[in-house]
């Protein structure tokens, strides 16, 4: 049986990502981060009471199930993998049974298995496999491998079966019930473009998007590698391939023996093999090669050049043209669109030519507990007593609680309001310059966000600077990549800090999800004279 501490809950609830999207409940993982203190002793009492009486409350069965594109024609719905959003409660309980079982499990494991283990991923399993190919290459053999694809892998598993599976692993009484309840009686709604579907049974499968769907997964087809006899085999989670030097007829024989074994035990299993995109690959340097015409289900395999492994090309004479080509694409046509984004650019400055986005921080408001509506945070500049100046700065204003952000002018102790605004400006970086005129004493600009009405009320600022009368040869820059070179600082007065940070902030639906800099991702433009950054994306 597993019984958990009100600890073992908090730890689980403290080190939730922040940036996991809500399930049907509706209830937001940073309001279970920032309460993990008061509620892990109740929850600690709900879970263990679900894991003694062997039953998962319904609600915490309903899935979400969002589309994601994984390759191809994006109009055929079979080009997309489905991606539940459990509520989070329930993935807390599913976080806590796994950190108590996964030591009994990852032990028993097939060791060719490198999918969802510690110490164990995509990069291994490529490395061990084509280190056994390339030594035999380097001596002059042929090696035949076959490339298997599981239609639907994760969306086939059976219930039934994988329940004796857990039972074979040495699961027995209530944590047997409690998974008996957990796989059954599970639905979902699908979810697109802010549209819901009813909810629809799941008779079979394990949800992608759970923390204990990839274990019970390799539970599910962990006996699957002993079927081959004759060949190696390496696996990662569903993406299997089995390889064998070949040095004559017999030996491709066998290594069709071991293709025909395995598609027939993953067919008892109900993970049924897709013989269209299965393939076979030939590696070797030889001119004589040894042909076979290798077979599934009385069709015969494509045998082909090159396959994408682990999204990595391998060809069939182990070089990285194919793979050095498909990058060279990419960043083909990264510069190809940065050509065409910038053409239109004219005037350009010729000792400002180029402005290369390398910054990822950037300064926030945390509108989210212990602040209060009407809270402020102030940020102010260096002193100067240019008569003229211009502030420039990017903003990020999103959320259903969004407050305002002002800038002001200080000078004699006093602060003159330059700009204000206020609301949901949109989930985007806005551009914005505010000028001083005519000034006669030494002054500071002041940048203050004020916190709404409600947590979701992040408000974030990047790239400032102050310009000598809106001219592009700046002072006073920021964009906060390093925390000590920014001359801006901190007011002492107000109510609470700015606050740096990379990515998304904690709280959902708000915020950005990366600074302004960054997200432009390495895009090049020229600076044109006296008018704003352009936004390229």
């Amino acid at each position: 049986d597993v019984v958990l501490t009100p600890d073992d809950v908090a730890n689980v609830l403290r080190t939730f990502d922040n940036d996991k999207a809500h399930g049907p409940d509706g209830i937001p993982a940073h309001l279970l981060t920032e309460t993990a203190s008061q509620i892990a002793p109740s929850l600690c009492q709900l879970f263990n009471k679900s894991l003694r009486i062997g039953v998962v409350p319904s609600d915490w069965k309903l899935a979400n199930v969002v589309p994601a594109h994984k390759k191809g024609d994006q109009e055929f719905v079979e080009h997309y993998r489905p991606i539940s959003l459990l509520p989070l409660v329930s993935k807390v309980l599913e976080r806590c049974v796994f950190n108590t079982i996964k030591d009994h499990i990852f032990c028993r494991i097939n060791p060719c298995q490198h999918g969802f283990l510690p110490g164990k991923n995509c990069v291994t399993q490529l490395i061990e496999v084509f280190d056994k190919i390339g030594k035999q290459l380097d001596r002059g053999k042929q090696i035949d491998v076959i490339y298997f694809d599981m239609s639907k892998a994760f969306d086939k598993v059976s219930h039934k079966r994988l329940l004796l599976r857990l039972r074979e692993f040495g699961f027995g009484g209530n944590i047997l019930n409690w998974f008996r309840s957990y796989l059954q009686d599970r639905r979902q709604q699908t979810t697109i473009l802010g549209a819901t579907s009813l909810p629809s049974q799941v008779i079979s499968g394990v949800s992608q998007g759970s923390i204990l769907g990839p274990v019970l997964f390799l539970l599910c087809e962990n006996d699957l590698p002993s079927s081959v006899k004759n060949s190696s085999i390496a696996t990662y989670a569903d993406d299997t391939k089995i390889f064998k030097e070949i040095h004559n007829i017999g030996d491709a024989a066998s290594l069709q023996e071991d293709l025909s074994n395995f598609e027939s035990s993953s067919s008892d299993m109900g993970l049924h093999l897709n013989t269209s995109k299965c393939k076979a690959l030939r590696v070797t340097g030889k001119h004589r090669k040894i042909k076979y015409p290798y077979t599934l289900q009385d069709s015969m395999l494509e045998n082909v050049e090159n396959e994408r492994d682990l999204c990595v090309w391998i060809s069939n004479n182990l070089t990285w043209r194919k793979q050095v080509l498909e990058q060279c694409s990419k960043a083909n046509k990264m510069l190809g669109f940065i050509k065409r984004s910038t053409r239109t650019i004219k005037n350009c400055l010729t000792n400002v030519p180029f402005l290369i986005s390398v910054s990822d921080w950037y300064l926030y408001i945390k509108a989210s507990s212990p602040r209060q509506p009407n809270d402020t945070a102030r940020l102010i500049s260096p002193s100067t007593t240019q008569a003229k100046s211009c502030l420039l700065f990017f903003y990020h204003m999103y959320g259903n609680h969004i407050g305002k952000l002002r800038v002001y002018v200080k000078s004699g102790g006093k602060m003159d309001s330059l700009w204000s605004l206020s609301g949901d400006q949109g989930n985007g970086w806005f551009h914005e310059r505010v000028a001083v005129n005519n000034q006669t004493a030494s002054y500071q600009f002041v940048i203050e966000g004020v916190r709404g009405n409600g947590w979701r009320g992040d408000i974030a600022i990047d790239d400032i600077s102050v310009m000598d009368s809106c001219l592009p040869r700046d002072k006073f820059s920021c964009d906060f990549e390093d925390p000590n070179s920014c001359e801006w600082t901190q007011d002492k007065s107000d109510d609470f800090d700015w606050t740096r940070n990379q990515a998304s902030t904690p709280t959902q639906r708000s915020g950005p999800t990366t600074d302004h800099t960054k997200g432009l991702e390495s895009v090049i433009f020229c600076l044109p004279r006296y008018h704003a950054l352009p936004s390229l994306q």
